[in-house]
């Protein structure tokens, strides 16, 4: 009794008014579920799931998602995740179902639906840091392989309201966020090129920049160089061709946060990408002179953060590089350096930003040094 009195208290605060309580109660469910959940009684287990799935739909009726349904959504995938992947077949059939009765009904991007998009972000994101074995993640994360026909369905679904003009701002940005996290579970980059994800991202960059870059990124980085080559090539020029008019856009308009947010991405790719683009990928040139154009940056985080992709060449050998990533590539770098890292009388900069900006330049200029030589250094 005192047991079913607990759980009936935190199901209670879902339906308050108050976000504070419905978040206390969702996220005490989470703990409770995570903690508890194996002891309970069949019957227990399916009302409060029940329960637990009526009130996120609730709270999912518009376009916003409270906090409240976020973290009941992670409750849900988390009971359905490690009850077994026979226990996933009713828990997210029922989701599939949706999605597939709506894209039936409405045509691609018809009626896009926040409780669905939520809870299948959670989905992605509670397999991701569940702690199972690699053969039980991959079982849950392939459960919709249960469904015929329905393969790609959760894609597909992605894909149609992320394209969809009718689809609002809220929605897009959900649906970006669930794309990501089914990324980082391991979605192939092949797979996004095959359904024509990449030219979508780019169309999207413009109204939801950090969504669409968070998405590139983790393609990139979860992706095997040596058997993805060309579905990253492609991702790369893709995205580039939209990023360099933004980045342009936003430093005439002096948006130092999205110049930041562009920078950061292009600096965070992985030493093997980068050396894909030191031996002179098609999507190479057209990279590097982003990341210049960052460095180039009067906002001094930004080229600050660009100067990890120049930190990272260093690691691939020169001999490994394409000729114009050699001494033409670093012969401009140096201009762009010793422009950014120039004082004029009157115009002393004493600050600590500074000196450590100059200090994480040196680690370049070294590089620069060894490659061009010392006295083409000195004679600009």
């Amino acid at each position: 009794r005192d047991e079913q009195a607990a759980w009936g208290c935190c199901t209670k605060l879902l339906a308050s008014r108050g976000e504070a309580e419905r978040y206390y109660g969702a996220n005490t469910l989470y703990y409770k579920a995570k903690n508890e959940w194996g002891s309970l009684n069949m019957r227990m287990k399916s009302d409060l799931f029940n329960h637990m799935q009526r009130a996120m739909q609730e709270m999912c009726k518009g376009e916003h998602v409270p906090p409240a349904a976020k973290r009941l959504a992670l409750t849900i995938a988390y009971v359905a995740i490690h009850s077994g992947t026979d226990k996933l077949k009713p828990a997210f059939g029922q989701i599939l179902r949706m999605i597939h009765n709506i894209s039936k009904k409405s045509g691609p991007g018809g009626n896009p639906n926040a409780y669905i998009l939520c809870l299948l972000a959670a989905y992605a994101e509670e397999c991701d840091n569940a702690n199972l074995s690699y053969m039980a993640r991959n079982a849950a994360r392939n459960v919709i392989l249960h469904f015929p026909k329905m393969e790609l369905l959760v894609l597909h679904y992605l894909r149609s309201v992320i394209e969809s003009r009718n689809t609002s701002s809220k929605l897009v940005l959900l649906a970006l966020e669930c794309l990501h996290a089914w990324v980082k579970l391991g979605e192939p980059i092949s797979r996004l090129g095959k359904l024509k994800l990449f030219p979508l991202l780019a169309h999207r960059l413009r109204t939801h920049t950090s969504a669409a870059l968070d998405v590139w990124v983790e393609a990139i980085d979860k992706a095997s160089v040596d058997k993805e080559r060309e579905a990253i090539e492609a991702m790369m020029t893709v995205m580039v061709k939209a990023m360099t008019p933004i980045l342009k856009e936003a430093k005439n308009q002096r948006d130092g946060e999205l110049c930041q947010a562009i920078a950061s991405a292009v600096a965070s790719v992985d030493i093997e990408v980068v050396e894909l683009i030191a031996k002179g990928s098609a999507a190479g040139s057209a990279f590097v002179n982003l990341v210049l154009d960052c460095t180039r940056n009067a906002n001094r985080s930004v080229s600050e953060t660009s100067l990890e992709f120049w930190i990272s060449m260093q690691y691939v050998e020169v001999s490994h590089r394409h000729p114009n990533f050699r001494k033409p590539l670093f012969s401009e770098l140096l201009k762009v350096l010793l422009g950014r890292l120039s004082l004029h009388p009157g115009d002393m900069d004493d600050s600590l930003e500074f000196k450590n900006y100059r200090a994480k330049c040196v680690d370049v200029l070294e590089s620069i040094t060894d490659l061009i030589g010392p006295r083409d250094v000195l004679g600009k």
